[in-house]
């Protein structure tokens, strides 16, 4: 789990990091973090950090770019869950081919419960009540009031 969400993660971060922003990414709620940097990317990793992840995404960058990184999260999911699906299809040792197949399920369930456009409810712990990627990209683009939005 935490390698996919890292990698849902940076896939927010590449648009931001390609355009010479810098990107904080925080796996795990925990406040005892340990930092690391690469460049421009600060990673704050909480031990025991599993499925609970965020990136930092520019507002004082373009619409496009935000939509952009918005949306690349769920596309890397979706990419993942691809290519663990495919590796699923040969016999691996049980071992291998039971971490390939949580991981695909894994990927799949964080590819839709990301793009999906809603509000996390309080059983998505610590993402309850923010909007969810999907919701993100269309709020931005006006398609979607955001919570507390006059109608």
């Amino acid at each position: 789990m935490p390698l996919a969400v890292l990698l849902h993660e940076l896939g927010h971060a590449t648009p931001q990091l390609m355009t010479g922003q810098s990107v904080e990414i925080r796996l795990g709620s925990g406040s005892n973090a340990k930092e690391f940097r690469v460049g421009k990317l600060k990673l704050l990793i909480t031990p025991l950090s599993m499925n609970v992840g965020f990136a930092s995404i520019e507002r004082d960058v373009s619409k496009n770019l935000q939509v952009v990184s918005f949306l690349m999260g769920p596309v890397v999911s979706l990419i993942s869950c691809v290519g663990l699906y495919l590796l699923s299809r040969y016999e691996l040792p049980h071992l291998p081919q039971y971490l390939v197949n949580f991981g695909l399920y894994f990927t799949l369930f964080q590819f839709l419960f990301t793009a999906i456009p809603m509000y996390y409810p309080s059983y998505f712990g610590a993402y309850e009540g923010m909007p969810s990627d999907g919701r993100q990209v269309l709020e931005l683009l006006g398609l979607m009031k955001g919570q507390g939005a006059q109608t």
